[in-house]
């Protein structure tokens, strides 16, 4: 959707860097619309300039270094600077690493990333898809194929797309057919330009094939996203669908949780809204249509980076006081934990406490899994009956006087924690976030690569965006020079930098992976 590969050597030098690719800029706009629409606290609503970067990975060139599996990872590393600039009162800093933060989980719920459309292994995994979902898969009207194709604005030159996904419709769709047309109906291309070329205002279309006849159509804005939402997924399979609806939301939701749902939305089930004629021959819905369902892919983008910019906002107000016992030198704790039994417990009647501590929760049985333990790992959620933890350690969510995680052992000399996770009564819905500063405290791998720091190191020594983090660091700027800096794009990764990261990662794991988690969630009952 809203970028996914593109060469970062594309640039021209005019002042500063620009990008030759208007295009490039669709990750910009969901990153800072957040800012502009008010769904989001200080100080990323005063500063939505600052929060307009997130493409900027792809202007590093951190593919196959920080973006795909180990994007959980360059996420951690983002907050965490994220979060100390904001303790420091560095607010355009903050919004800044923030809002390239939110280009990973922006770029994991693109539908021209969908394993069903571009044909890897959708087959396999029909399991993932609710069961009156199930039955459509196989009339999908793509097909794997190898062709070349010119790939408009990313080279002169035409590229062999080999073993890839492209449309077989009967006819090309109303909107962008030049552009259909021009990429053979290659699925990656057509999807990601068109969503670029209507999330973008109308002198930055030059670029894509066909953009012009959107004529003088404004770029996306909040209001014209919500407008459209109505007409998206009408008369689709997805039409009331309980388990598209129930991916949806900002407040209440844990970021990392939203992030798994944005892109559980965005690649399994948004694709089945682009045909109607279900299920004998599907064809391209109109124009209109079409517009609705990129307009919803962009609005599924907004609410996961705005629930980064609140998890930020709000890490910044915790106080963490972290003592880890035993357990302060273990890579991923959870996994250290799992050794003895875990006990979690809601002390609120409040589903969206319910579903952050049922995030948490699978976190917990994944670590069990990975170290292959028999340790009981319960989940308490009935406020009205809490018990008195049994042994084992114990994680209670629960009202306090201000934001607080506490972590200590249970009593003096004990084997077990105590991990205590606060917010105010005034502001319940934070819970979440308290659970997202947990994982990250406890660096818990989630659906990405462990042990953690072997690839956290070698993101900390060969990733362009640490190299950048640095520097941001031990020289003060005002605003003003920290656009102009990293406008310039001072660090960018070459192929030697993949090269020694891949070769320092070379026995991390995905334990367990995208698709467990998924399943999970496909199957959550709350």
């Amino acid at each position: 959707m809203l970028a996914c590969r593109f060469l970062a050597c594309a640039v021209v030098l005019v002042g500063t860097i620009s990008w030759v690719w208007g295009w490039t800029r669709a990750h910009d706009q969901a990153s800072r619309m957040p800012a502009l629409a008010g769904l989001v606290p200080e100080p990323f609503r005063s500063h939505p300039d600052h929060c307009a970067f997130g493409v900027y990975p792809d202007r590093m060139n951190d593919w196959d270094i920080a973006q795909g599996e180990n994007g959980r990872w360059a996420v951690l590393l983002l907050v965490r600077e994220a979060v100390e600039a904001l303790r420091q009162g560095d607010g355009p800093r903050a919004c800044f690493l923030a809002s390239v933060a939110s280009h990973y989980p922006q770029d994991a719920l693109c539908m021209s990333h969908s394993p069903l459309l571009m044909m890897s292994n959708a087959r396999a995994s029909d399991d993932l898809l609710p069961a009156s979902v199930r039955p459509l898969l196989d009339k999908l009207p793509v097909e794997r194929a190898s062709r070349e194709v010119r790939r408009y604005a990313r080279g002169r030159k035409a590229e062999l797309m080999k073993d890839r996904g492209f449309f077989t419709a009967q006819k090309p769709p109303e909107l962008l057919p030049d552009l259909y047309t021009g990429v053979q109906g290659y699925v990656h291309d057509w999807l990601e330009d068109t969503a670029a070329a209507l999330s973008l205002p109308p002198d930055q279309r030059g670029t894509i094939v066909g953009g012009q006849s959107l004529g003088q159509q404004p770029a996306w804005t909040w209001s014209e996203i919500l407008r459209r939402r109505s007409k998206a997924l009408q008369g689709t399979p997805l039409e009331r669908l309980t388990e598209y609806e129930r991916c949806n939301g900002i407040e209440g939701w844990s970021f990392y949780h939203r992030w798994l749902a944005a892109e559980y939305q965005g690649q399994w089930l948004l694709p089945f809204a682009l045909w109607h004629h279900w299920p004998d021959k599907p064809a391209f819905r109109d124009s209109e249509a079409l517009q609705a369902v990129f307009a919803e892919e962009f609005r599924i983008g907004v609410e996961a980076t705005a629930t980064l910019y609140r998890y930020v906002a709000t890490a910044a107000q915790t106080q963490v006081v972290a003592d880890w016992g035993p357990f302060k030198d273990h890579d991923a704790r959870f996994d250290a934990l799992v050794k003895e039994d875990v006990t979690i417990q809601v002390a609120e009647d409040r589903p969206d406490w319910r579903r952050a501590a049922a995030f948490l929760h699978q976190e917990f049985l994944f670590a069990r899994q990975r170290q292959k333990s028999q340790a009981n790992i319960a989940l308490q959620t009935d406020a009205a009956d809490a018990r008195p933890a049994p042994a084992g350690h114990w994680i209670v969510l629960e009202k306090g006087t201000a934001y607080r995680l506490d972590v200590r052992p249970r009593a003096p000399g004990q084997p077990w924690l105590a991990i205590r996770l606060q917010v105010p009564d005034k502001d319940l819905a934070a819970m979440s976030h308290l659970v997202d500063l947990l994982l990250d405290e406890a660096q818990a791998p989630l659906w990405s690569t462990s042990p953690p720091q072997t690839v956290l190191k070698a993101l900390t020594v060969y990733w362009a965006g640490s190299h950048l983090m640095r520097d941001l660091r031990t020289q003060k700027r005002s605003p003003e020079q920290l656009l102009d800096f990293v406008r310039q794009v001072p660090h960018r990764n070459t192929e030697d930098d993949k090269a020694r990261f891949a070769d320092a990662v070379r026995s991390t794991q995905r334990t367990p992976g995208l698709h467990p988690w998924l399943r999970w969630w496909q199957t959550y009952t709350p």
